[in-house]
């Protein structure tokens, strides 16, 4: 009876060791093959029952003014018919918002220093008829996408 408890202790311990979280991989941006595209790759949050998938893209065919957006894919039981979005500090963003028959999609505009403020992670406060919603990305995800374009327009601008 010993050996059958002290059997089911070291199975139960490995199977601890194997539901813990697997390291964090790491974070890839991506160009695209016309480079006028630069995406950051999806970062999965789940909470409660749903989640959402997140990802940074940028407009990069005008190097002298590049377009910022971050997209968002909420998959939820229930919709919150978001219709205002903030910034950490309080500003008020642009968005747009489509709903599909798995959740609502957004789609916000940000510029370069809210991104430049969002080393520690990007923050978007959304409120709709339904609640309210906090939006996370990692702050690697915005410094690796940042970097990537520096680094993008920096080899560009070394060819010509």
């Amino acid at each position: 009876m010993l050996k059958i408890i002290s059997l089911l202790g070291l199975v139960a311990f490995i199977l601890t060791g194997c539901a813990t979280q697997a390291p964090k991989t790491p974070v890839h941006t991506t160009i695209s093959p016309d480079q006028h595209w630069v995406t950051s790759s999806t970062h999965t949050y789940h909470q409660g029952l749903g989640y959402f998938d997140a990802y940074l893209i940028a407009d990069v065919s005008r190097p002298d003014s590049p377009k910022y957006q971050l997209k968002i894919l909420e998959y939820q039981s229930y919709w919150r018919f978001l219709d205002s979005a903030f910034d950490a500090q309080g500003k008020r963003l642009r968005f747009t918002r489509k709903d599909n028959d798995r959740g609502e999609q957004l789609m916000f505009t940000l510029n370069r220093s809210i991104l430049e403020q969002s080393h520690q992670g990007l923050k978007i406060n959304t409120f709709g008829k339904r609640g309210k919603k906090l939006f996370m990305l990692p702050g690697a995800h915005v410094v690796d996408f940042l970097k990537t374009i520096d680094q993008f327009n920096k080899n560009r601008s070394g060819l010509n």
